[in-house]
């Protein structure tokens, strides 16, 4: 016997809802490491560094000298590996939200790979070492992340500051409806 299923049964189920839909952002940073040059200029400085060496390098092999060559050659290699590594890098960073539900999301951007970690802003805490790079860390249970690698120390204070501040300030529930 087969029993006969409304349509609604077929019906797709409603798609999840992201949490910053569900939850509204109360404050973020972006921290990201501050570039000094346009992507074209880059690659303008880059290209005119291997022009030089290639350059150099055809001039040596005309008078007879290919060990000159072969060493142009070699740093050709060396530039286009340093300015891969460096294009690699270049949006390193982290992106801190606060949602007024009392969680802190945290993105992590290292090279191709970013990492993102949802944290409970009570159990938070933030710690300054005391070395040379003046680092700060967020410290969450057993989990210890660095924060603010990639900005100058004056913006780092001032991130610190504020999140702080933002985290000792009583959560902003919104209105029971």
């Amino acid at each position: 016997m087969s029993a006969i299923l409304p349509a609604s049964a077929f019906a797709p189920a409603p798609a999840a809802r992201s949490s910053f839909r569900t939850a509204g952002v109360e404050r973020g940073w972006n921290l990201k490491r501050n570039c000094c040059l346009y992507p074209g200029q880059f690659l303008a400085v880059v290209g005119s560094l291997l022009g030089v060496s290639a350059a150099v390098a055809i001039c040596a092999l005309a008078v007879g000298l290919p060990i000159v060559s072969a060493f142009c050659l070699g740093e050709m290699g060396l530039i286009l590996y340093a300015a891969l590594e460096f294009a690699r890098h270049a949006r390193d960073g982290e992106k801190v939200t606060l949602l007024d539900d009392g969680r802190l999301i945290l993105e992590i951007q290292d090279g191709q790979q970013t990492v993102r970690h949802e944290l409970n802003r009570d159990w938070l805490r933030i710690v300054r070492q005391d070395d040379p790079r003046d680092s700060l860390w967020l410290h969450y249970g057993r989990l210890r992340l660095r924060l603010a690698r990639h900005v100058v120390p004056a913006r780092r204070a001032r991130f610190e500051r504020e999140l702080r501040r933002e985290l000792r300030r009583p959560l902003r529930l919104p209105p029971a409806s």
